[in-house]
């Protein structure tokens, strides 16, 4: 029973096994092949291939073949050549499904990425779940002790972008033990894989399912090609080329209650390039990028890197013309910003680096954005950090323990012709860096062998850059923010700012004339605080010591700078602008050179410099009334400062030629500072000759100023320019030396003093045009020399000149050089603007100028003058005067007393009072000439009466009086032997008989005096004092000439007119007494006139002498006829009419004359007249005398006997004979008298016309 019953039982139980076993080995791999398949399409929506499944129920394995899914796009999701499985027997009992090993074999797995962004198998597996969507939910436990996926490949396709990209990764080995969903079991795995490339990958870990997902591990990437990785990112990243090889590792662990953490991250990058497409495309370029040591915390946001290395390479960082950067560009897909704001809330990453450094890395920067573009390079930078960066809203950059080192940094921009900044070398040691407090600090900061220039443009200001920063990143890390200058100040602090061979320019553009500033080199250290983006910018300097060489102010276009210097050196020097404070314990300015040059304009080129671009107007460059309230709050202090060695180029271009001068200055001064004096010591050493020097204190902040100023032989040749502007003279040699004490106090009220004293040695200035002295001395000083700016007043104690020379020459033009000399015509020289006429302004107080006393010792003047007939010079010599009293005051005047020589024996002073600056005013000269030779002044002679001077001496002596503008001369001349010599053709020559003019004047003693008085009105623009001079002397002779009698007249009082004739009665030669009383007088007129001569006319008038004759005739026949006997000249005496014998013998004659018919035709003509017998006879005899025959030689000789009889008269009188000549026979017409006048003339004795 017992048998059979175990017998039933085997049968049951090989049923059963034969039943499991037909399930095993039959059913279950049929139903996977024919109901399986179905299923997973239906579920799927796939389409699923099924191989050949084989099952081992007893060893409970199985073996699946060739299974495929289809993917959506005809090419499989899932294929596998081979699955087996083998399970094991123990887990059913613990109701666990334990699998000890699950295997593929050529496992083929192709992941795609939608177009929509959903993964292929992601959208498999949640069809796979159904609706209910949780497969994992009331999972009975399981074990897979191994898995074992042996050559996989994974085939990656991503359909988002513009172009699908693929990339497949194979061989593929997974492998993992221990894999269970039950609670803190942890298995490990294990991932290789060769990328696309020839890259691999590395991936060991464990991992526990339940109840939280806990993973860790390490994962290794060697050999990682980004070009393999180009096709999936670039449209993403918009970059046209990226090329890496990456080597990276690290540890992760991941908890799913604490995100993830990355732990031992390393990064090795290799020939890493990222460019875009166009202009600046080479974003990065890097030989080697190595990152160590790192760490990443998801859940908190964290990042660290121990170490992080650039080595050999560049990067490029571009601004676009729209203000975008290229990396932004570059790293931001298109919708990224919605996707940015959305997250913007989110709190930000930290990522420190404990060690990042730099090796022979270049950096570009180029800025389209502005106008011109602006281009930064870096040929190579190296130096290490340590680095904290905070993104989010609290954005922040944390640099500290910077050590860096540039070289070969420029900026500019391109095209321009010079590099706006290029620096050889930048070192910075201990520097620390915070963006979000705003500053920047260094323990060192070394800058050499380099180049800055600063441009100021037109209307603008230079002033400090305040960057803007904003930045957007997607991804893990984001970082967004913004820096302007509305935030906090930056801070800048260096402990030791260090600069060698540094060269700096600055070229401003803001002024009407652009200027640069240049700077050779620049060497030297200091502490720097500076502070950006406040309300003004804060900079402070302390412990500054600086060299700066080769500095030159220039202007573009012109050769020449017009400053230099050749050194600049601060000692412990000092600067804060919030402080306003400035000083140094040394400041030395040595060599160099400094052009102050005043423009053909009139105005100071430095003027012009400083004038803006812009906005230029009447006022645009005159300089401010004073200086800015900012500048007069500073606080200055200086120990010493000290000018060695600068030449000065002073150049002024308003005169022709330019006034050119060059000197060499030196100066020092001790304790400059705002609230105290300063003492000073200048010298100014001039090229021509001769030193400035001035020493004193001064007091800056009060604009006061006490100078001692020493001059010695200063030349005045190099001023010849100046004096040539105002007068043609030129200036050949002469030395001013001064002592003065300066006082100058600035202000609105601004006063100058000077006291002390001046002298000029060895003067000589010349004529321009004949190059003949105008002006000369040996030394002239002047003592006690004040002048007051403020009083506006000048005087001099004592003036002194010894030697001096001077000449007065009157040109052929009758021009004077003392007029000639001076520059007339030429317009006044505008100096400045309209804008400084102030026409309502009251007019500014007169000079007050005074010099108490000019004394002259051994002078000369050399006079001369061209403009007469025949040239005239003289020379005055020994000219010894003194002037006192001379002032500008019109009230006053000056008293001169002044005496000289005139070769051989001659002399001439003058003395009185003149107003010196008023004479029209007030004159009062007395000027007297000294036995003077008159030969010399021949000229004067012929040019004004057409004779030369033979022989004689001249005393002059001249009294001018000059009242308001009325002139009151006189001149009194004295002439001893003068006379004359021969003529001289002379066209303004006055038509005077000299010679009887000297004759005429020329007393016993041989001397001429004549008195000319001057009369004039000086304000009669016609008026001169020479022309009336001459003009008197030439009315004085020609009335001498033209009334000579008149002269000799007033020698004894008688009367001009008498003395010209000697009456004669009609037919009588005597000389009656009234006639001989008139010929006494001449006679006594010509002894006192030893050069005159006397011409006596032989006068008759043919009616009335020849009438007188022929009476007398009739009476001396009458008296024949009567019997009676006259003497030659003896009177016949009158006729008696009545007398009967007359009467017959008045018939007879008139018988015998005129016939018996005459003396019938008178008898008829008297007959019956009551008077007939005594009327007929007188007009018988007139008849008689008329009628009666007498020759034409009777009245001429009647002449001669009367011309005889006064010229043997005078000659009894003790004339001499020689003196007095008898003129011609001549008739002359009836007189008023009746008598025959016998008209004298007198003649210079010995005269030739």
């Amino acid at each position: 029973m017992r048998a059979q019953r175990l017998k039933q039982v085997a049968v049951v139980l090989a049923a059963l096994v034969l039943i499991y076993a037909a399930a095993g080995f039959l059913l279950a791999p049929w139903l996977a092949e024919h109901r399986l398949a179905p299923w997973l399409q239906e579920r799927l929506g796939r389409g699923v291939l099924v191989g050949v499944v084989r099952a081992n129920p007893f060893l409970l394995t199985l073996e699946v073949r060739d299974v495929r899914i289809e993917g959506r796009h005809g090419s499989p999701v899932i294929a596998f050549d081979e699955l087996s499985a083998d399970l094991d027997w123990v887990g059913l009992f613990r109701r666990t499904w334990t699998l000890d090993r699950l295997a593929l074999q050529g496992l083929r797995v192709h992941l795609v990425r939608e177009p929509g962004g959903g993964l292929n198998l992601a959208e498999l597996a949640q069809r796979l779940a159904g609706p209910d969507g949780d497969p994992g939910r009331g999972a009975q436990a399981a074990v897979l002790r191994q898995l074992d996926v042996p050559q996989a490949s994974l085939v990656f396709t991503d359909l988002t972008g513009a172009q699908p990209a693929s990339a497949t990764l194979a061989p593929v080995s997974l492998q993992a033990n221990g894999l269970s969903n039950m609670v803190n079991r942890r298995a490990t795995h294990s991932l290789s894989a060769t990328l696309p490339g020839g890259g691999a990958l590395e991936w060991r870990g464990g991992a526990v399912l339940q109840p939280a997902l806990d993973l860790t591990g390490n994962v290794q990437l060697s050999g990682l090609q980004a070009a393999a990785l180009w096709p999936f990112v670039r449209d993403r990243l918009r970059l046209s080329e990226m090329q890496a090889s990456a080597n990276l590792s690290a540890r992760y662990a991941y908890s799913a209650g604490e995100s993830l953490r990355l732990d031992g991250i390393a990064i090795d990058l290799a020939d890493v390039l990222l460019a875009r497409a166009g202009e600046d495309g080479r974003l990065l370029a890097m030989q080697r990028i190595t990152a160590g040591g790192g760490s990443l915390d998801v859940a908190r946001r964290a990042a660290a890197l121990a170490t992080l290395e650039f080595q050999g390479g560049e990067t490029t960082v571009a601004v676009a013309p729209d203000g975008r950067m290229n990396w932004v560009l570059a790293a931001q897909p298109q919708g990224a910003s919605a996707a940015v704001s959305a997250q913007e809330a989110a709190p930000g990453w930290t990522l420190q680096v404990a060690a990042l450094s730099l090796g022979q890395v270049g950096f570009h920067y180029r800025d389209r954005n502005r106008q011109p573009t602006l281009a930064a390079d870096i040929g190579d930078m190296a130096g290490s950090l340590q680095l904290v960066l905070a993104t989010g809203p609290a954005f922040g950059v944390v640099a500290s323990g910077i050590e860096a080192r540039l070289q070969q940094a420029k900026l500019q921009a391109p095209g321009a012709q010079q590099v706006a900044l290029a620096l050889g070398s930048v070192q910075m040691q201990q520097g620390h860096f915070d963006l979000q407090g705003r500053r920047l600090a260094a323990q060192q900061l070394r800058i050499a062998d380099g180049q800055v220039a600063i441009g100021r443009p037109s209307g603008s200001s230079i002033t400090p850059v305040d960057p803007a920063v904003q930045s957007r990143q997607r991804g893990l890390g984001q970082a967004r923010g913004t820096l302007s200058r509305n935030g906090a100040p930056w801070a800048l602090q260096v402990d030791t700012l260090q600069v060698d061979r540094l060269g700096a320019q600055m070229t401003d553009r803001s002024r009407r004339t652009p200027l640069v500033l240049r700077a050779g080199t620049i060497d030297g250290r200091a502490r720097l605080r500076l502070m950006l983006g406040a309300s003004s910018t804060q900079v402070a300097l302390e412990n500054l010591d600086a060299r700066l060489q080769q500095l030159e102010l220039a202007i573009p276009g012109i050769p020449q700078p017009p400053f230099t210097l050749a050194s600049a050196s601060i000692v412990q020097g000092h600067l804060d602008l919030a402080d306003q404070r400035i000083g140094a314990s040394e400041l030395v300015l040595q060599g160099g050179t400094a052009s102050i040059v005043r423009n053909a304009n009139g105005r100071l080129a430095l003027r012009g410099l400083l004038a803006p671009a812009t906005g230029a107007g009447p006022d645009a460059d005159r300089p401010a009334s004073g200086p800015p309230s900012e500048l007069a709050d500073w606080r200055y202090a200086f120990g010493l400062v000290r000018l060695e060695s600068l030449g000065l180029k002073l150049a002024d271009r308003s005169f022709k030629p330019p006034l050119t001068l060059g000197a060499t200055l030196q100066a020092s001064a001790r304790n400059v500072a705002s609230d105290q004096r300063a003492a000073f010591e200048a010298a100014l050493s001039l090229a021509p000759g001769g030193t400035v020097r001035a020493s004193g204190t001064a007091d800056p902040g009060a604009a006061n100023v006490q100078a001692q100023v020493e001059v010695a032989g200063l030349a005045l040749a190099p001023l010849q320019p100046l004096l040539a502007r105002f007068a043609a003279l030129d200036v050949r040699s002469g030395a001013v030396s001064a002592s003065t004490q300066l006082r100058y106090q600035g202000g609105a009220q601004a006063s100058l003093q000077a006291q002390g004293s001046l002298g000029i040695a060895d003067l000589l200035v010349n004529e321009a045009w004949s190059g003949q002295r105008f002006l000369s001395w040996r030394k002239l000083d002047a003592d006690g020399v004040a002048f007051d700016l403020a009083s506006r007043r000048l005087t001099v104690q004592d003036v002194t000149v010894n030697a001096p020379g001077a000449k007065i020459e009157i040109a052929k033009d009758r021009s004077v050089n003392l007029a000639q000399v001076l520059r007339r015509g030429e317009p006044a020289r505008q100096t400045s603007g309209p804008a400084d006429a102030q026409p309502n302004a009251p007019a500014a107080a007169p000079w007050d100028l005074r010099v108490e006393r000019v004394r002259l010792h051994g002078g000369e003047v050399n006079y001369a003058d061209l403009s007469l007939v025949l040239p005239f010079s003289t020379t005055v010599k020994a000219l010894d005067g003194t002037v006192v009293g001379i002032s500008n005051d019109k009230s006053r005047h000056a008293e001169i007393q002044a005496s000289g020589t005139i070769e051989p024996y001659g002399s001439a002073s003058v003395s009185g009072g003149i107003a010196p600056f008023a004479p029209a005013q007030f004159t009062d000269l007395h000027v007297e000439f000294n036995n003077v030779l008159v030969p010399p002044l021949s000229p004067y002679t012929a040019t004004f009466a057409g004779r030369k001077v033979k022989s004689g001496k001249l005393w002059l002596d001249l009294e001018y009086k000059i009242a308001e503008g009325e002139l009151r001369g006189n001149n009194a001349i004295r002439l001893a032997d003068f006379t004359l010599g021969e003529r001289v053709q002379a066209p303004s020559a006055l038509s005077v008989p000299l010679d009887l003019a000297v004759a005429l004047l020329t007393d016993a003693k041989g001397e001429i005096h004549l008195s000319v008085p001057v009369r004039g009105d000086l304000g009669n623009p016609s008026f001169g004092v020479a022309s009336a001079v001459r003009q008197a002397l030439g009315n004085v002779l020609q009335r001498v000439v033209s009334a000579p009698f008149r002269a000799l007249a007033r020698l004894f009082g008688g009367n001009a007119e008498s003395l010209a004739a000697i009456d004669f009665e009609p037919g009588s030669a005597a000389l009656r007494p009234e006639q001989r009383e008139k010929l006494d007088a001449l006679s006594r007129a010509l002894q006192e006139r030893p050069r005159l001569q006397l011409v006596v006319s032989a006068p008759y008038n043919p009616q009335t002498d020849a009438l007188a004759l022929r009476r007398e005739q009739a009476k001396r026949a009458l008296a024949q006829t009567l019997g009676r006997r006259l003497e030659a000249n003896e009177d016949p005496g009158p006729i008696a009419y009545d007398d009967p014998a007359t009467r017959r013998a008045l018939e007879q004659i008139l018988r015998e004359q005129a016939g018996v018919d005459a003396v019938r035709q008178l008898n008829r003509e008297f007959a019956g007249a009551s008077d007939a017998g005594r009327r007929l006879y007188e007009a018988m005899f007139e008849q008689i005398a008329a009628t009666r025959a007498m020759g034409e030689s009777a009245t001429q000789l009647l002449a001669a006997e009367r011309a005889r009889a006064i010229a043997g008269y005078l000659v009894q009188q003790g004339v001499g004979r020689e003196r007095v000549q008898t003129g011609q026979i001549a008739a002359v017409p009836d007189g008023s008298t009746g008598a025959v006048s016998a008209q004298l003339q007198v003649a210079a004795a010995g005269a030739t016309g």
